[in-house]
């Protein structure tokens, strides 16, 4: 996909909340920053190697702190000042130790984050069972993290923006969610599978399989929407006044 350079700030009105990006130069997180710039947002990205990102676009519109993720004192620097931290960080690849290294980054940034004064942490998880059986390595460690965060004493909002099959298919398969407003100020929720067919077995499966996806997923974005509904519902609700 290629980058576009971000057009300037347009936000009208008092200063808006700072944002720090962690993992800028990762996919998400160097698609992130260029939407928050174009919202108006200013941002501060960390990164422990920061020429990183000196070739994307947006590098000279944003603030770079160089820090490590395992290291407080320089993540509580680029802390400093934010209101809205997104933890894009995990240590996938870097070995069989990844789950520690990712318990001990979280930790710090957890606390790092209290002592800051930040107001809210966004991060991007993975959908577990209740139960937790069955995890991957890599999704135990993110339900790990999504709790350590949950439990550090700053607000967080978690996402679970894709999903990827673990089954054994003739392709890659994916299912994107996605949570925003409109122009008139309204909740939108939107979702799509992606299936990327692998040779000839790969397109047959997916003609085969793709109506039966569509009651499937079609029921479960009206039951996510309805859910979403009576959510709204009950905190709009007038709270019972006594006698």
């Amino acid at each position: 996909m290629a980058e576009s350079s971000p057009p300037m700030p347009r936000w009208p009105g008092p200063s808006p909340l700072r944002c720090l990006v962690t993992g800028a130069s990762g996919y998400i997180g160097g698609r992130l920053v260029p939407e928050l710039l174009a919202a108006g947002y200013p941002v501060r990205c960390m990164a422990r190697d920061p020429g990183k990102l000196s070739d994307r676009l947006w590098s000279g519109a944003v603030e770079v702190v160089a820090a490590d993720a395992l290291e407080r004192t320089g993540v509580l620097r680029a802390l400093e000042g934010v209101d809205v931290a997104y933890y894009l960080i995990h240590s996938l690849g870097t070995g069989a130790s990844f789950e520690q290294r990712d318990r001990d980054a979280v930790g710090i940034f957890a606390d790092a984050a209290v002592s800051a004064g930040v107001r809210r942490i966004v991060y991007l998880g993975g959908i577990v069972p209740d139960d937790g059986s069955g995890l991957s390595p890599h999704l135990r460690s993110r339900a790990e993290v999504g709790g350590i965060l949950l439990g550090g004493g700053v607000p967080v909002a978690a996402l679970l923006l894709r999903l990827r099959a673990e089954m054994k298919l003739p392709g890659l398969a994916w299912l994107e969610l996605a949570a925003g407003r409109n122009h008139d100020g309204m909740t939108t929720y939107s979702q799509r599978a992606i299936f990327q067919p692998r040779g000839l077995a790969g397109h047959a499966y997916w003609r085969s399989i793709s109506p039966f996806h569509g009651v499937v997923f079609g029921g479960m974005f009206r039951n996510i929407t309805a859910a979403a509904e009576r959510a709204s519902r009950a905190v709009d609700k007038p709270a019972p006044t006594g006698h």
